[in-house]
């Protein structure tokens, strides 16, 4: 009986229509979505091409350092440093992976999001430039792109994101902007937030210039003096987060702001 009344609510998931099924997938962490694959052949091919991709590597190392200053006779440093590489490397090929998948596969991208803490950030810059490239050539709507570091070094966000013209959402954390080599194409972009992220007056005003229909616009950026917004003509909201001991100035020019 036991089995039979499992095998039948197996049948029932199957048959649930890809929207619901995409759906339950959005609920669930990386991994988890990953293992649905396993409860039926219809799974496993909606998995592939289940269009959220959403991928948060703990920062093990530095939660372990914290552990070490308060009880530094029974934490290792050294092997704190070597279990977050090793974890690192397995997350990054399980993430390239994916990603290989879905551009082979011509998918494209509601969205993406990574939370990755690095160490070294030379090392693994060229990684983060790819991964941009693959989700920028699968027409990617949503980005939310978090780089954990040990604030010593900055990861340089690669000039492909200043020319999506798909994106509608894009959150950026832990990253540093340069002024862009072309014309900003954000055509598509409705939401902006910036969080500690190294960003320079100049770039800051050429980004908002391009972004037409921004409606959401939210700073925590790094070291600004001035913020200067203007010809929004769409935005409705708009939040600063900036030291005061830093911050000099604030002007905001956009009349539709709730």
């Amino acid at each position: 009986m036991g089995e039979t009344t499992t095998a039948d609510s197996m049948d029932r998931l199957s048959e649930l229509p890809p929207f619901i099924i995409h759906h339950i997938m959005s609920r669930l962490s990386a991994q988890e979505a990953a293992q649905t694959s396993i409860l039926s052949k219809r799974w496993k091919a909606l998995y592939k091409s289940f269009p959220v991709l959403d991928f948060h590597e703990a920062y093990t190392y530095f939660t372990g350092e914290d552990e070490f200053y308060r009880n530094p006779a029974v934490i290792d440093p050294e092997h704190l440093i070597k279990g977050f590489r090793r974890n690192l490397l397995k997350f990054i090929k399980f993430v390239d992976a994916c990603l290989v998948r879905f551009f082979e596969l011509e998918f494209s991208i509601q969205k993406f999001r990574l939370l990755i803490g690095l160490l070294d950030v030379k090392r693994f810059s060229s990684v983060l430039d790819k991964w941009l490239g693959l989700v920028v050539e699968n027409r990617v709507k949503e980005l939310d792109f978090e780089v954990q570091t040990s604030r010593k070094t900055m990861y340089t966000l690669s000039q492909t994101i200043y020319f999506v013209k798909s994106i509608t959402s894009l959150k950026l954390s832990g990253c540093k902007l340069e002024l862009p080599y072309g014309d900003i194409k954000l055509y598509a972009l409705k939401s902006l937030s910036l969080d500690k992220v190294c960003i320079t007056e100049e770039i800051l005003h050429k980004l908002l210039s391009c972004c037409s229909l921004l409606e959401d616009l939210h700073l925590s950026c790094l070291a600004l003096k001035h913020i200067y917004v203007s010809k929004l003509h769409k935005l409705k909201i708009i939040s600063i987060r900036e030291s005061p001991h830093e911050l000099q100035s604030v002007e905001i020019a956009a009349p539709s702001l709730e």
